[in-house]
């Protein structure tokens, strides 16, 4: 066990950043109330998976063993079958309102085929089974904070926000090949590599998006954000064939916390 955590530090794959984690009072949510934690680990210790409120078209959640010990999400195999994890809403992301909100999910896709693949925060509408869109192509018209892997560009997550019905904004595409990551380290998706993608807000002005650990973008709350409506975290998967797809997911965790509280 190291004998320092250095916070600013990415971590390892398999487990959550401390880049993403170093303000968050895990214990005093847990003990106090002042807002919410919630962190599955998919280790094998759960007799009944995934332990997350979940959705889907006849999809399947159990354990694989692909260089360790994850769970998978299968959706149906039928053409626009979806499956998904997710919270209850955690909080708003408003500018300077002093309540923060982190969710960062390590995870890998099976295959790098047609399909759609999203992590982040959704309002309270798109925590479903659908928040990627029929075809694959975009995420639902709700309003979403996160990172979408679309079924036009199957081997890049790009850091995306939504409001409503409104148009799909892209803050930065391919997050994995940031510049901001180390050139060795930049990699397109492959399937079976799992990747780290992290959403942190401050509680102020800056809203961050991470890629294993790496902070990779940011922007402060405006009109690309629907600061009125409260987020929960989720990851789903949409097939675009007719084949069911499968997401591996190493841990999943997010949070808030009313600094005002």
């Amino acid at each position: 066990m190291p004998s320092k955590v250095f916070y600013g530090e990415p971590g390892r794959v398999t487990q959550p950043s401390p880049s993403v984690w170093g303000d968050c009072p895990q214990e005093l949510l847990a003990q106090f109330g002042a807002g919410l934690f919630v962190h599955k680990d998919f280790d094998g210790s759960d007799a009944t998976l995934p332990g997350l409120a979940n959705d889907g078209d006849a999809p399947t959640f159990g354990y694989s063993s692909v260089g360790d010990t994850v769970l998978d999400i299968v959706t149906g195999s039928v053409d626009n079958n979806a499956a998904a994890i997710f919270t209850r809403p955690l909080d708003l992301v408003q500018k300077n309102s002093g309540v923060k909100v982190w969710a960062e999910a390590s995870i890998a896709l099976a295959a790098v085929a047609d399909q759609g693949v999203y992590f982040g925060l959704a309002e309270l509408a798109a925590l479903d089974l659908d928040v990627v869109a029929d075809d694959a192509g975009d995420v639902a018209a709700e309003s979403v904070i996160g990172f979408l892997q679309a079924a036009d560009d199957t081997d890049a997550f790009d850091a995306i926000t939504r409001v409503d019905a409104g148009a799909t904004t892209e803050v930065l595409a391919d997050v994995t090949n940031a510049s901001a990551i180390p050139a060795p380290e930049r990699a397109s998706v492959a399937a079976d590599t799992f990747v780290k993608l992290g959403v942190r807000f401050d509680g102020r002005e800056n809203l961050e998006f991470y890629a294993n650990g790496v902070k990779v973008a940011s922007l402060t709350p405006d009109d690309t954000i629907d600061q009125a409506k409260s987020y929960g975290a989720i990851l789903g998967v949409k097939t675009g064939a007719a084949a069911s797809r499968t997401v591996r997911v190493e841990f999943f965790r997010a949070a808030s916390y009313d600094t005002n509280a």
